[in-house]
């Protein structure tokens, strides 16, 4: 079946892009007042139906979705460590920059002796490492850190933790 051969349904207007403007309008306020020609919610239901059709029509049923998929970080994370608690250790200290909502954020990043992914540091984490082994970098290159998980409430997520220990690792997290 040709796409141009299935009958569009109707959403209050005969052209898809003047349908289309309209899904930005509210059909109802919570004072009751109706906007003119905003689509109900079965019209738009029933369009998206025949946009599903259409697709299915063209043979295009199989879609490739990874590039909606998010990406595997070069940055650990605290389901990385699986439950465990590893000791590693430091190999050297560098500085990253990310960008959240348009702001650029520089935060210290930890490379870790036989590990790809590298520890970000909060300041909580930095402070801890300051307190133990100085504030400068070089001095925690060959130091060991413990590496834990803790839940942090107010984000509604579990974070890493970093403890401070010696010289010796012994790494029991394949990550």
């Amino acid at each position: 079946m040709k796409v141009g051969s299935r009958s569009r349904p109707g959403l209050g207007s005969s052209s898809a892009s003047a349908a289309t403007k309209h899904f930005g309008k509210t059909s109802r306020t919570s004072l009751g007042s109706r906007t003119e020609n905003a689509p109900s919610a079965a019209r738009i239901a029933e369009h998206l139906n025949f946009l599903n059709d259409t697709l299915k029509d063209i043979g295009a049923t199989h879609l490739d979705m990874s590039q909606y998929a998010g990406k595997e970080s070069t940055y650990l994370k605290a389901g990385d460590l699986q439950g465990g608690n590893p000791t590693v250790q430091v190999e050297s200290v560098e500085l990253v920059e990310f960008e959240k909502d348009g702001k650029k954020d520089i935060k210290p990043a930890l490379k870790l002796v036989g590990k790809e992914k590298k520890l970000t540091l909060n300041a909580t984490n930095t402070e801890k490492l300051i307190r133990s082994f100085g504030p400068q970098s070089e001095d925690w290159v060959g130091k060991s850190i413990m590496l834990g998980t803790q839940y942090y409430p107010a984000f509604d997520k579990e974070g890493l933790v970093v403890t401070p220990m010696g010289d010796e690792p012994s790494d029991d997290i394949p990550f």
